[in-house]
């Protein structure tokens, strides 16, 4: 499926609202062939303004799968406007743990979510092990509860500021903030981090190697190889501490099959550069070295 595109499939069959004039439910979504997980943090009270648009900006740029997690997986209730939100990831499914973005929103329960122990553990574990961590609103107040904005800078709601410095973060009065390794990310509102999130995706997607995987296979498919296009991804490979593998090889391409660029290659076979690839059957992976 192509970056950037936005035809998703739910998971499970939607439910009838009873009431006529209810805004239909928020469910997690997915699509075929999805490269990446965006997991949201969802709770009773959730602003759900900060779920829907925020997690689907950051969806298509990464062309990932969204899915909403929570301590149990039955509905719970949003707010901002009133919607349900559904469930079907718990925080102790492994796979709440698979995120390469975590979205956190802000709410009326977050409050709540602080005095849960065994939640702010996960958070501090979801938060680490993503790529990157957007944060929404008093969301960052999760965030920050979770030890995981101490010494870093960081906005939120406006009457949230003094509870954020409170818990060590550094405060700034924009409408968004990042971490210096900019992997978190917090806002101020739903269209602040709508903003933000388009450009956490293209971070996470090139730090990750997804955008890498695009732009080589569009210049094997366009056949447009040289010198030129080794020296620029071979540089690129170094400065984001990249490998790149050639999983498969047609039938014109010379060397291994199975080939490892970068500063730290692995199982290196012949190591033809990118300039010998010529097929369109070629497809590289890349991954941190």
């Amino acid at each position: 499926m192509v970056f950037g595109s936005s035809v998703f499939r739910r998971t499970t069959t939607p439910s009838t609202s009873a009431a006529p004039f209810a805004l239909p439910d928020l469910w997690p979504q997915q699509r075929d062939h999805a490269r990446a997980q965006v997991g949201v943090l969802v709770y009773q009270g959730v602003t759900t303004a900060e779920i829907d648009e925020p997690a689907r900006t950051l969806a298509d740029g990464l062309d990932a799968d969204v899915v909403h997690i929570a301590v149990a997986a039955e509905p719970v209730v949003g707010v901002e406007p009133v919607r349900t939100v559904q469930v079907t990831v718990t925080t102790s499914d492994p796979r709440a743990l698979r995120n390469d973005v975590l979205v956190i929103p802000g709410g009326l329960g977050w409050e709540r979510l602080v005095d849960d122990l065994g939640l702010m553990a996960w958070v501090t574990h979801a938060s680490k092990a993503a790529q990157g961590v957007l944060a929404i609103s008093t969301g960052s107040l999760i965030l920050a509860s979770a030890g995981r904005l101490a010494g870093h800078a960081a906005t939120g709601h406006w009457l949230a500021r003094d509870a954020l410095s409170a818990l060590g973060a550094q405060v700034h009065t924009g409408r968004t903030a990042q971490s210096e390794d900019h992997r978190t990310v917090t806002a101020a509102g739903a269209l602040s981090a709508i903003e933000a999130a388009a450009e956490l995706a293209e971070r996470v997607r090139w730090g990750s190697g997804l955008g890498l995987v695009r732009v080589v296979t569009g210049f094997i498919e366009r056949r447009e190889v040289g010198r030129y296009i080794d020296r620029v991804f071979t540089q690129y490979l170094e400065g984001h501490d990249l490998g790149c593998e050639f999983v498969r090889a047609g039938k014109h391409d010379r060397g291994s099959g199975a080939v490892h660029m970068g500063p730290k290659p692995v199982g290196c076979g012949h190591a033809p550069s990118i300039a010998r690839i010529q097929t369109r059957e070629s497809v590289l992976r890349c991954r941190r070295a």
